[in-house]
């Protein structure tokens, strides 16, 4: 009869440290897609900002997609600038859609994350990033 409660007692520790490491995992990977989601805007930002004649701010005139599927600490973006009509000083939207672990494309399993920002231009800037200015910034999903 003991040994008969322990057995259970032990089956339903078993099933709540697997639950548990199941929830510690899925964590994990909703936080790694958001910081690879983030790093996508960092690079995003930086990209129109550098002025290296490639992709640089005043350039973006419609949607353009800067990095497609890049790898970043096992996961992946990919980010697009679309320009705001209309906006003075001018503006751009840079969404970046993370997949963790990397795929492309993202499978319907893989943690996915989209954060989005929006950029002004001030040509008056003493520094890329005085240059690029972030305005805004928020979190899709």
């Amino acid at each position: 009869m003991l040994v008969a409660v322990l057995t259970v007692v032990g089956a339903a520790a078993m099933n709540a440290a697997l639950t548990d490491l199941r929830i510690a995992g899925a964590h994990y990977k909703s936080v790694a897609v958001f910081h690879v989601a983030e790093a996508g805007l960092a690079h995003g930002r930086h990209e129109v900002s550098d002025q290296d004649g490639v992709q640089d701010f005043a350039a973006i005139l419609a949607p353009a997609t800067l990095f497609s599927a890049r790898v970043f600490h096992d996961g992946n973006y990919t980010v697009t600038a679309t320009p705001v009509t209309g906006a003075v000083p001018a503006r751009i939207r840079l969404r970046s859609s993370a997949c963790y672990p990397a795929a492309d494309p993202c499978p319907r399993e893989n943690a996915r994350a989209s954060v989005e920002a929006l950029l002004e231009h001030d040509p008056a800037g003493a520094t890329p990033w005085e240059r690029v200015r972030l305005v805004a910034w928020r979190a899709l999903d």
